[in-house]
């Protein structure tokens, strides 16, 4: 079986974006992290509960609209493939908040997700 929040920061990144697999590594421009937080599966289908994280630098208005393109992304996402052997079919649920850190003073965004997820050739 793959790992969703991979195959989903490999598409993101293949899309152009600046993501990491713990938490935000920068302190310039805006930066992903994406976690999975839960979810059922099968051998071939998965149904993974995603968080991705959105940090903007200083710039709320940055890393608001990167919320909005990741999002319009993942809806969009229907038989696509994220990686080697998996493939995305959608996503439902796909809402975010605003939740910065009021101790770095960074602005933060947090998208939740369910998307389903077809695996081959594992």
């Amino acid at each position: 079986m793959s790992d969703a929040a991979l195959a989903v920061r490999d598409w993101l990144r293949g899309a152009g974006y600046t993501v990491s697999a713990g938490g935000p590594s920068r302190t310039d421009g805006v930066q992903l992290v994406v976690t999975k937080v839960g979810g059922t599966a099968t051998e071939t289908v998965e149904q993974a509960q995603l968080q991705i994280d959105v940090w903007g630098d200083r710039s709320y208005a940055e890393c608001a609209s990167t919320t909005l393109a990741v999002k319009a992304a993942l809806v969009s996402l229907n038989h696509e493939s994220l990686n080697t052997g998996t493939f995305g079919f959608g996503t439902s649920g796909v809402s975010d908040r605003f939740l910065p850190d009021p101790e770095a003073d960074r602005p933060r965004f947090t998208i939740t997700t369910t998307l389903t997820l077809r695996h081959q050739g594992d």
